[in-house]
Formats: structure tokens, sequence, C-alpha cells
């Protein structure tokens, strides 16, 4: 786990339309000692304390033609240290919801592009997820949804596999 970690970040929002809106941010991470893995030969692998510096750059795009349709795209840039490429360095992420204000009712969709940044054990991937949120008053939900919907095969750090399809359902709060 990630210790002794610092963390910068500058983020500003454009909206030039009621309909439209631009987000960016720049985040920069510091950690003394990172426990990460490193490999070890034979395709084994070994823990190791290293110093990481990781800095993000994020765009988000979110159009709102209609006040029951929103659609969302985003892309991240990830740069780490050389000698740690624990982390996917590019994702992109598109999406859509679909609000049925009369009943409540929440519909979203969305569909994310992770690259593998060249690094032993991470491969390229695409994820989709869908879910469903029921407003039963101003500040409680039920939620639902499924995470890799066609139960792709991807690892977010090497030799660690991720579960395949997920369902959960839920509660929600908001104070």
């Amino acid at each position: 786990l990630p210790v002794d970690r610092a963390r910068f970040a500058f983020g500003t929002r454009w909206q030039p339309l009621e309909t439209v809106s631009v987000v960016g941010t720049l985040a920069q991470y510091s950690y003394t000692r990172y426990y990460g893995l490193e490999s070890a030969g034979n395709g084994l692998w070994q823990y190791a304390a290293r110093s990481l510096d990781m800095t993000v750059f994020s765009a988000d795009l979110r159009l709102a033609p209609a006040n029951w349709f929103v659609i969302r795209a985003g892309w991240v840039q990830r740069m780490l240290s050389d000698d740690v490429p624990l982390l996917a360095g590019t994702e992109f992420k598109a999406g859509m919801e679909l609000s049925l204000a009369a009943t409540g009712t929440t519909l979203t969709a969305d569909l994310s592009f992770e690259d593998g940044r060249d690094c032993v054990g991470l491969d390229s991937y695409v994820l989709a997820n869908l879910g469903l949120r029921q407003k039963l008053g101003e500040a409680t939900a039920i939620v639902a949804g499924v995470r890799n919907l066609f139960g792709s095969d991807y690892r977010i750090r090497p030799e660690y596999a991720e579960a395949g399809m997920a369902v959960h359902a839920g509660f929600s709060v908001r104070f």
C-alpha cells in the first residue's frame, strides 16, 4: 500500500452553454515509499519499496442536450516513474445517462478502454458497465449495477487478475 503520500491537484471547469461542460484536472502524486511488485525472474514477482511520482492529466466532456439525457466522454493520461510501471497509462471513457424524472429512475451505461503501458502482465482492455438508480426520496436511492458486462479478462496490476462480470445492489443515502 502507498504510504507517506502527497497530492497536489489543479482543476478547471468551463461551461460555455447550459448543456455543455468541460472539466480538466492536473494532479501530482508523490510517494516516499510505494510497496509495489517487481519481477524476480522465471515469471515470479516480489514486493519492493520504491519512490514513485505520478502525474495525471484528465479531461471530461459532458453534453446534456435534454434534461433527461446526458452524454459523457473522458480521457486520463498517467505518467509514472520509469522504474515503476504498475498502472495503465491511458484511459478513455464514454458513457450516457438516461433519467426518467417522473419515476426518479436513472439508467447509465459506460464503456472504458485502458492501455497497458507496454508493461509485462498488463494488457490493454475494454470494460462495459451498466447501472440503475431508483430514487426513493430526496437523499435516498436503491442502486444496482453490472461491472465488466462482457467478462473481459484484465489486470490493473501485474499478477492480480480482476473479477469477471460482477453484479452489485445496494442502498444509497446522501448526508
